[in-house]
């Protein structure tokens, strides 16, 4: 991968995670109280989000190896591009977890799908590739719920959804620059990869330890 393409997916990454981050630190629990949610509910409508990468992200990882890279993070992208003007036209709960897993399907096909664009196209530094894209991101996600929250002091919601959609926006018009690809020579149907991963006890160690940290700290 040549280094200015490096730079764009992660700049691409950083603001998708930064759009999307933005969208629910610390704004979510708050908008969704405006619309009269009670308390044991707003939990829910946080993790529903959560619901498309338990569903979609392995898939979303297998689809890319058949029909190349570049046109899954596009379809990842154009979700994180769409999804902050709904936000816009909320008017009930309902409609708000509806949107939320709707958005979370982008982070659940950009994520694996990214990592794997940056992995395939370096062998001797591949962790410190890696480590840097992964660095990038958190830029992203540190910068959201500071934004989000002093947009949220002078402005309103709508502000902090609008600065969302900006972050998208730009995201996916960017996508546009990368290259495309290579598709794998070789692949193995989804259930033989389910099969190698449940039997891999480094994977299922390193699974664990990663959920545990999403349940402590969020994801």
């Amino acid at each position: 991968m040549k280094t200015h393409v490096f730079w764009i997916l992660s700049i691409i990454g950083g603001g998708a995670i930064f759009s999307s981050t933005m969208s629910k630190s610390p704004v979510l629990p708050l908008f969704a109280v405006s619309l009269g949610a009670a308390e044991q509910y707003i939990g829910i409508i946080a993790a529903a989000s959560t619901i498309p990468g338990i569903l979609i992200s392995l898939p979303a990882g297998s689809l890319s190896d058949v029909y190349g890279r570049k046109r899954m993070l596009q379809i990842a992208l154009f979700i994180f591009a769409s999804a902050p003007f709904l936000y816009l036209l909320v008017t009930e709960l309902w409609q708000l977890a509806f949107i939320r897993v709707y958005h979370g399907c982008a982070t659940a096909i950009f994520g694996p799908v990214a990592l794997a664009a940056v992995a395939e196209r370096y062998t001797t530094d591949r962790g410190a590739r890696l480590g840097l894209y992964s660095s990038v991101t958190m830029v992203g996600r540190m910068m959201a719920p500071v934004t989000g929250g002093f947009l949220l002091t002078v402005g309103s919601f709508s502000s902090v959804y609008a600065a969302c959609a900006v972050g998208g926006v730009i995201a996916f018009v960017l996508s546009f620059t990368l290259e495309n690809q290579p598709k794998p020579t070789e692949s193995t149907h989804v259930r033989e990869n389910v099969k190698a991963l449940l039997k891999s006890r480094t994977i299922m160690t390193t699974n664990v330890v990663e959920a545990c940290q999403y349940f402590a700290f969020g994801g």
